[in-house]
């Protein structure tokens, strides 16, 4: 015997195929946003350390300007060298301590862990790029 299907029972097939296809758009959307979210700590780690090497280029040509002997300026780094304190920029805080014209730190922290970033790093006037807060961390 066949059955003929009402118009009801179609209306239900269709909600049916409806709700599996939005719960299959919901699952890759959610699997792409992690990987977004994930795509984009690795950018701001980058940046981060693109960061650092500026600063510490600009610091050891200051540093070797400030050798009376030397006869050069510096003046042109002022727009790459950070004011001292901390700021925020692409996901990380960046904090400058200058103490004299030779030493000096630069750290880079991700504003939230996990997030914004994975990796903590340190550079000083040895221009060696640390993956950590303090000169005893090891090399990245």
């Amino acid at each position: 015997m066949k059955r003929k299907l009402t118009s009801q029972s179609g209306v239900g097939v269709l909600l049916l195929e409806l709700l599996i296809v939005m719960a299959i758009t919901a699952i890759i959307l959610a699997a792409s946003s992690a990987s977004v979210l994930r795509i984009r700590a690795i950018q701001n780690q980058t940046d981060a350390k693109t960061r650092l090497r500026q600063v510490s280029q600009a610091q050891t040509t200051v540093a070797y300007c400030a050798i009376p002997a030397n006869m050069c300026s510096a003046a042109p780094l002022a727009a790459i060298l950070p004011p001292p304190g901390e700021a925020l920029q692409s996901g990380y805080r960046f904090a400058f301590v200058q103490v004299d014209p030779v030493s000096w730190t630069f750290t880079a922290t991700p504003i939230s862990a996990g997030f914004t970033g994975s990796e903590n790093y340190f550079v000083d006037q040895t221009s060696i790029i640390r993956c950590g807060t303090d000169a005893g961390a090891p090399p990245c």
